[in-house]
């Protein structure tokens, strides 16, 4: 019987150039720089420690989750993608809650509580950051809780804003939710640059 690695050798040749093409996408994107792959401000922030042990903690997720969730876009895996940017900006946001006031209040803060139900005054939280996350958050809640599915299930079965690449005129490779994942990308590398990609000087200050 043919081993698996041969029998997906040559699916998985044909995927690099794709790979590459999805690398040179996000690294047209503002916060990209130097590498899209390991950005400027994930690299600021996986250095960080902070006295609060919960800080210097949420500084190593921020950073490990990104890495995924930028992997995931790479490699096509559009919905993780989704998910875990999405879990990326909530982390964030307890992060900068937390520098600036202390402790969330009681309860289980998800990412639109965060968004809509936190105090963001005398925090580095401004429209600027917040808007786009927003904007996002109807996106990532449209995979997180299948709600596409509910309000319209063709439109989910298509894929949402998919991805169409022609291979040949019998070889079409679809790419479910690709616009929704880049939606995402961009407002992770927009967060995360406006953020932290100075993280290390303005933590010494």
């Amino acid at each position: 019987m043919e081993s698996w690695e041969k029998k997906y050798a040559g699916s998985f040749d044909w995927r690099r150039d794709r790979h590459i093409h999805n690398l040179a996408e996000l690294g047209s994107l503002k916060g990209a720089t130097p590498d899209p792959i390991f950005p400027q401000f994930i690299e600021q922030l996986i250095g960080l420690r902070d006295e609060d042990e919960i800080v210097t903690s949420l500084y190593r997720s921020i950073s490990y989750l990104a890495i995924e969730a930028i992997q995931t876009y790479i490699t096509g895996f559009f919905q993780a993608s989704i998910l875990s940017t999405g879990a990326v900006l909530e982390r964030i946001l307890k992060l900068e809650y937390r520098i600036a006031k202390g402790a969330l209040p009681e309860g289980n803060w998800t990412l639109g509580k965060c968004v809509y139900k936190l105090d963001w005054s005398d925090t580095r939280i401004t429209e600027n950051i917040l808007d786009p996350i927003k904007e996002f958050k109807g996106t990532r809640d449209s995979r997180t809780h299948a709600l596409l599915e509910h309000e319209n299930p063709s439109r989910a079965m298509l894929g949402g804003n998919r991805g169409i690449e022609i291979r040949s005129s019998q070889h079409y490779h679809i790419e479910p939710f690709r616009g929704e994942a880049f939606e995402g990308m961009t407002c992770l590398y927009l967060v995360g640059d406006s953020l932290y990609a100075n993280a290390a000087s303005d933590h010494d200050r």
